[in-house]
Formats: C-alpha cells, structure tokens, sequence
C-alpha cells in the first residue's frame, strides 16, 4: 500500500534526523579515537647529488618522502635515517627545511637534528636522527607538509664569507648586517646563514658554534 503523504515526510525526517546524528557520531569517534588534536603530515626528501639519504644502514632503500604519521598536541616524534657520503672527498653534512604549507606551521612545529655541521668522510655513513615536536598551543593546523634538504658542501654554515676559517671576519660580516632583510640597505645574504631571509640572533649564534672551525 502507498505510503501517505504525511508517512513520506516522516521518513524524509527520520533520514535527516539519523544523517546528523550519524555525523556527530563520527565526529565524537574522532575525537576519542584518535589523538587529541592529530595532525597528519608528510615531508618531501632531496639531497644533493653528493648526498645518499637511505632507511637502511646497508644503504640500499632510499628515503623520497617522512611521513610522520598522526602527531598529538605536545608530542615529540623522531625518525632515523642513514646518510652516505657518495662523493670523493670529505663534505660537511647540512640540513635545511621549505616550502612549509602552511607558511605559518614553523611557529607551532619544531623540525631539528642532531648532526647539523658534521664532516662525513668520502663513503662514510652516519645515522642521523631528525625531531619533530608540535607544539601544545597549536591551533588552526589540521595537516601540514615542508621539504627536508640534506646538503653536502665545501664549508661550514658559519663561515659567511666561504674562505676556509670561522673567525673575526665572518662575525664582522654577520653583525653588520643584523637586523636585516632583502631591501635593507645593510642587507648581505651570505650573512643569512640559516636562510631564513632576516640575519638575526641565530646566525650570530650560528658562527659561534662553528667559531675555530677551517
């Protein structure tokens, strides 16, 4: 027997009705389920050419891509990778982080490594463990991304004006462009050490950690 009129908008009700009570119910698994505040991500891998990133110590799989997995409010995650040396000759071992998506994920999000600046042997190989802490103030980040750049180069980050040494001249170079930023008349980019687009306290730091080195 055909349902009345009255009887189909009942049902159209009860549909709706268990349709929103379905998507609360979702919302409250996750909720509970899963991490307070997750945060899922993935970070893109490159190296340079003289640079072997790999998830192995016997360097056969190479690393293209991190996912950190579901991150919670507050916690810290690490992820171990080996790195060869697949050059010649002895190379200075850097880290560096970009295209951070969303651009504001750096202020809540804190990527670092414990091997920045290490001189790695022609085809020596190192572990290098890199940390990811979220921050317990995050907010408005649901998923982020950010490439991971492993660089082997012929200097250490401290040494502004590449001639071999971390001494007095390259805190003279560094300090005299403090505090500045492309455009400003002062502005030298060799003295942004960390690439960060400011010459700021943490370059200074930057060549006083490496300060001695040649």
């Amino acid at each position: 027997m055909p349902k009345s009129t009255g009887e189909r908008i009942l049902d159209s009700k009860t549909y709706a009705a268990t349709l929103v009570a379905f998507t609360l119910l979702l919302i409250v698994l996750a909720k509970f389920w899963l991490p307070n505040g997750a945060i899922f991500n993935v970070s893109a891998v490159g190296a340079t050419s003289n640079i072997g990133v790999y998830w192995d110590k016997n360097c056969t799989k190479r690393v293209y891509s991190i996912d950190w997995g579901n991150l919670s409010l507050g916690q810290t995650k690490k992820v171990l990778v080996y790195v060869r040396n697949e050059a010649n000759d002895s190379t200075i071992l850097f880290l560096t982080t970009s295209e951070w998506n969303p651009a504001n994920a750096p202020d809540y999000l804190s990527f670092s490594w414990h091997t920045q600046s290490e001189k790695i042997g022609a085809g020596k190989v190192i572990n290098v463990t890199q940390s990811l802490v979220v921050s317990l103030g995050t907010i408005g980040i649901s998923n982020f991304s950010f490439d991971i750049t492993f660089e082997g180069r012929k200097y250490y980050q401290g040494d502004a004006n590449k001639d071999g040494v971390v001494d007095l001249l390259d805190i003279v170079m560094v300090a005299l462009a403090f505090d500045s930023k492309q455009g400003s008349p002062n502005w030298n980019v060799n003295a942004d050490l960390d690439k960060n687009g400011i010459v700021d306290i943490f370059d200074i730091a930057t060549v006083g950690k490496d300060l001695g080195k040649t």
